[in-house]
């Protein structure tokens, strides 16, 4: 009798002394850039005769899952995973080669004791990805002369963007300032100065530089010693007109509706009978406005004494020119130039006045214009790159104090 209960006390210490299974190690938080290899460990304890898996969860339906192994098995017939067991440590290692973007999400180690009963650990596998502009981001915005504008701009990736505007040249922006950080540019009572082309740039320092020449990465790099060295500037200030080129980048049209403006160069002109001459005016207007050109309240028109040309360089930009054929003496006097859209009308005067000696051009039959253009190729590229360099170092000194 006293054997029998001694046995019965041996068999239940040793039930009371069998342990449950546990998750002794799993690996950290895994972030990879696309093309790497990462290993994610789970190291298990008392597990012998259960069944270890690893599963991705779906972060945006967390409720379904994909197994991915079974013990030493894979189950997922995908040639980049691969799975390894230590069995010294019980450590269950899986491995993920050319890490693609859609490999990012949470992958969970877990230890099947019954059909009620499951013990986990996750490890979130983040990959790295360069900015997109998301499309809902604005375009291009049409506005009158008075309202007030929102430009947004949105980007996707990871680690999540930063958001940077500024203006087409470099200009300051209505806001204050040559850059301007955040999703949305609130532009209040926008003026005709206002419209133009504002660049929304994205960056999160993925891919970074990538696509920059030896001469930009030296000039910038130059800036950064001038900023760090120089001015005692922090590392991210010294950056940011690093972001502002090597970003994802879109390009958002604001047009101002607004009443045409005229300016006149030459108000009084001379020249000698018989010969031809220019009257010019150039307006600013958008809408485009219907241009017109008056004498003594009569509108003129091509013919054997006038000939009117218009000429627009941008969508508000307008010069129109009338030239005077032959002058006669009865021709001398004020012409009006006109314009008007449907926000309103303007008008200016020239005045032609005779002179004893012709004026050239347009008297000499040659026309000797300036063409106006910038530098091209080589010098046009390298003064860009200087001078949005210099902009940018500016703009980081008045956003960044020391």
């Amino acid at each position: 009798m006293n054997i029998l209960w001694i046995g019965f006390l041996v068999l239940g210490a040793c039930v009371s002394g069998q342990r449950n299974p546990t998750i002794s190690y799993i690996s950290p938080e895994r972030i990879m850039y696309i093309g790497e290899t990462t290993e994610m460990k789970c190291s298990v304890q008392y597990a012998t005769g259960y069944s270890v898996l690893w599963t991705k969860i779906d972060e945006n339906q967390p409720s379904g899952s994909i197994p991915l192994s079974k013990g030493t098995s894979l189950i997922l017939p995908e040639t980049r995973f691969s799975l390894q067991l230590q069995a010294a440590s019980s450590t269950y290692i899986l491995t993920i080669k050319d890490i693609q973007e859609t490999d990012a999400g949470i992958y969970q180690c877990q230890v099947l004791i019954s059909t009620q009963n499951v013990i986990s650990a996750e490890v979130k596998l983040s990959v790295r990805r360069p900015p997109v502009i998301s499309d809902d981001s604005t375009r291009s915005v049409v506005a009158t002369v008075g309202e007030n504008v929102q430009l947004e701009c949105r980007a996707t990736g990871y680690p999540t963007p930063n958001i940077f505007w500024r203006r087409q040249n470099n200009a300051l922006l209505p806001t204050g300032g040559a850059i301007y950080s955040g999703e949305v540019l609130q532009i209040n009572s926008v003026t005709k100065d206002d419209r133009g082309t504002y660049y929304c740039v994205a960056e999160n320092y993925v891919g970074k530089g990538e696509f920059l020449t030896n001469f930009e990465k030296m000039l910038f790099a130059m800036n950064v010693f001038r900023l760090v060295i120089v001015h005692g500037y922090g590392f991210k200030c010294s950056v940011i007109f690093f972001l502002l080129l090597i970003g994802a980048r879109r390009n958002v049209a604001l047009d101002v509706e607004f009443a045409p403006v005229i300016t006149v160069s030459r108000p009084r002109v001379g020249q000698a009978l018989q010969y031809d001459m220019d009257l010019e005016c150039n307006i600013e207007a958008y809408p485009q406005p219907a241009v017109t050109w008056l004498r003594d309240g009569f509108q003129l028109s091509n013919n054997q004494h006038y000939m009117i040309s218009h000429f627009s360089t941008a969508d508000e930009f307008t010069s129109t020119t009338l030239r005077v054929l032959s002058i006669e003496k009865k021709q001398y006097g004020k012409f009006q130039c006109q314009a008007a859209n449907k926000f309103g009308i303007a008008s200016a005067t020239v005045e032609l006045v005779e002179t004893v000696i012709p004026v050239c051009p347009p008297a000499c039959g040659t026309n000797q214009y300036s063409s106006g253009s910038e530098p091209v190729g080589g010098v046009n590229k390298l003064w860009h790159i200087f001078s949005f360099s210099s902009a940018a170092y500016f703009a980081a000194r008045s956003m960044c104090p020391a």
